[in-house]
């Protein structure tokens, strides 16, 4: 069934009620409803019903929210004729997490920060460093959570367990500082270095 069907039933109640006599307000709405329904005449009624759920959603509707509303549509032509569609908002939300995805995340960031701890305790060694690198590291370190912070330590041989964060903070600030502290005390001694190896074969 067409639009057309429908606009010649109105259509066809105007003589009726004109016959009748009856109000020439009503005959006017009547006319009004044919002429309106015109340019729909081809459109298949469920579809044309589904335009009209459309319009509903602008009564009532603001100016500024209208045009929001038309910024959403599409227009297409589909054999032939004019199709409009509304573009699927883009969801905001981020897919959630199952545990398994969050292990393995909080993992990986643990196994990044224990590398980059290590690099920094091997560069505290060089004599152009400086501890703002180990501030800087520290600030990074304090995105992590308890837990994690304590995996690091666990990854850098650190036996110790720390309940607050602050805590373990401090020892893996310690844990690149004291390598550096030896050796400006003279008493740090790399393991299997020439020197070492040298000093312990001679009688």
């Amino acid at each position: 069934m067409k639009v057309a069907d429908l606009q010649q039933f109105v259509h066809s109640l105007i003589a009726p009620i004109q016959g009748a006599g009856g109000s020439q307000t009503i005959v006017k709405d009547l006319q009004a409803t044919v002429e309106g329904l015109r340019p729909f005449a081809e459109q298949k009624i469920a579809d044309f019903n589904k335009l009209l759920a459309t319009l509903q959603r602008f009564n009532g509707m603001k100016p500024a929210e209208f045009t929001k509303f038309l910024d959403t549509l599409i227009v297409e032509m589909d054999r032939g004729e004019i199709v409009v569609k509304q573009r699927q908002r883009a969801s905001s939300r981020k897919p959630k997490q199952t545990p398994e995805e969050k292990a393995r995340q909080s993992e990986e960031k643990v196994k990044q920060a224990a590398q980059r701890v290590q690099e920094l305790r091997v560069k505290s060694l060089d004599p152009d460093f400086s501890y703002s690198a180990v501030d800087q590291e520290k600030a990074t370190l304090n995105k992590l959570t308890a837990k994690e912070l304590n995996a690091v330590a666990r990854e850098l041989d650190i036996t110790q367990s720390f309940k607050k964060k602050d805590a373990a903070l401090q020892a893996l600030e310690n844990y690149v500082k004291d390598l550096r502290e030896q050796h400006d005390r003279g008493s740090f001694r790399p393991e299997h270095s020439p020197a070492t190896t040298a000093a312990a074969t001679q009688p």
